[in-house]
């Protein structure tokens, strides 16, 4: 599972790290310009992001900003996390479709 932590106060990110299990993979940002790039980057890919949580009022971007962004975005990802989903399913022996 991957986990984006977005808030400008580090010991808040440092708590929210200790509470998530350490099977689970974080990125810590203090910005919510630079968590949207790194969303962006990953989105539609096998490492996009599971979870972000993002804090309402960073400097510069905030948390509800970067939502707003995120989901501009996210209906032409949409079809291609469908389709990575399915397949991984389908060749999954697991599901074995």
């Amino acid at each position: 599972m991957n986990v984006l932590i977005a808030d400008d106060e580090k010991n808040f990110r440092v708590l929210l790290k200790k509470i998530l299990p350490d099977s689970i993979f974080t990125i810590e940002h203090e910005k919510g310009d630079t968590a949207l790039l790194d969303i962006k980057y990953h989105m539609g890919t096998p490492n996009q992001y599971d979870l972000i949580l993002l804090d309402i009022s960073m400097p510069g971007m905030n948390g509800i900003q970067v939502l707003r962004e995120r989901r501009k975005k996210q209906r032409d990802s949409i079809h291609r996390s469908i389709k990575n989903n399915f397949n991984h399913m389908r060749y999954s022996p697991r599901y074995s479709l």
